[in-house]
């Protein structure tokens, strides 16, 4: 079991009290202070050198409670705003693997979790005592959303210089918001409802032994996988300022993300009898399909909230990239002749990164 606690944990750059630098903002609240309460139980068995098709297992139940919110009093006003949520999460895992043979190493699995969700926003003046209670919170009120995967992987030494890992997985998730509209007395009504994502993506790696001598190791590994994203609560039914200047709005209409990536890299380990080295180059490209972003938007006829802030809902965009390269070195050398046990170590890392969507 687990427990943590963040309270009252003053978010100071939207307050009076931050220090403007570089055309920053001053910001207009008095008071905002963030809380986070979390609790986890969880139970798990493991089983190693079973015999038979199962060579190791491992099984996991857990329950998590996060009870989150933010208060909030705007300067020259008595009145706070409390906005926040509780997600109780069920969560179940199950996988397995089997022995090595001459067939691969199989491992396979299933998951699955349930988010319970009750969002709620109240206002109170403490100057009258009237406490005024709002539909919903961050996120749609009474909602719940369930996670749940299949997958199975198998590491293949197809040659003494060639490891193969190839896997596939299935994902479905389960959205039902309950009550999504902000403010139901106004002439701009969100209804509740129900969406289903589902996808089955695939992963291949490659792994080449160039060399594989006692004290040099260099490889090549090439790769490709799939990935998928379904739409949760924040994306469909969020209501909320983001940052400093903008202001997110439901957006039910939202669907999953994909991508597929690429990667290519050179990997060269040495090891000497008092230093070491590891050289890694890597070039990836990641494919983009129907992201998610926000655009500007309008709420209730107004393009801004009573604070001034841009009313934001997000969509789903055609296409996009992103590619980089990534490079790192490090070494290490024993510096015993001068100081017993000891060594000197060295990290160079260099990343650039591009993206077009």
């Amino acid at each position: 079991t687990q427990y943590g606690e963040i309270v009252d944990v003053p978010r100071t750059h939207r307050t009076i009290y931050m220090k403007s630098w570089y055309r920053t903002t001053i910001g207009t609240n008095r008071v905002e202070e963030y809380n986070n309460y979390r609790s986890l139980s969880y139970i798990q068995l493991k089983a190693q050198k079973l015999s038979g098709f199962i060579d190791t297992a491992k099984l996991s139940l857990s329950f998590q409670n996060l009870h989150n919110y933010v208060v909030t009093l705007r300067s020259g006003s008595t009145v706070y705003n409390y906005n926040g949520f509780d997600v109780g999460t069920l969560g179940f895992f199950a996988i397995a693997a089997t022995p090595k043979t001459s067939y691969g190493r199989f491992s396979f699995g299933m998951e699955s979790y349930s988010d319970n969700i009750d969002s709620s926003r109240y206002t109170k003046n403490i100057a009258t005592n009237v406490r005024t209670e709002y539909a919903r919170g961050e996120v749609a009120d009474d909602s719940k959303y369930i996670l749940s995967g299949l997958f199975i992987q198998n590491e293949f030494s197809a040659a003494k210089w060639l490891d193969l890992t190839a896997g596939i997985r299935y994902t479905y998730a389960s959205l039902d918001a309950g009550v999504v509209d902000p403010d139901p007395t106004d002439a701009f009504p969100y209804e509740p409802f129900k969406s289903s994502y589902d996808a089955l993506v695939c992963s291949f790696r490659a792994l080449l032994r160039l060399k594989e001598e006692k004290e040099t190791a260099s490889r090549i590994i090439f790769g490709v996988s799939q990935g998928f994203r379904a739409p949760n609560l924040d994306d469909t039914t969020t209501f909320r300022p983001v940052a400093t200047a903008s202001h997110d709005i439901p957006s039910p209409d939202v669907k999953p993300e994909y991508c597929t990536n690429f990667e290519i890299g050179y990997r060269e380990l040495k090891k000497g009898e008092n230093k070491s080295s590891l050289l890694e180059l890597f070039y990836f490209y990641n494919n983009l399909q129907d992201f998610i972003e926000r655009v500007p938007t309008t709420y209730a006829g107004s393009p801004t909230d009573p604070a001034g802030r841009q009313y934001y809902a997000k969509e789903n965009f055609s296409s996009g990239y992103i590619h980089g390269v990534e490079f790192s070195l490090e070494w290490s050398h024993k510096l015993e002749k001068w100081m017993e046990n000891t060594a000197g170590v060295g990290r160079f890392t260099f990343s650039w990164t591009e993206g077009y969507g």
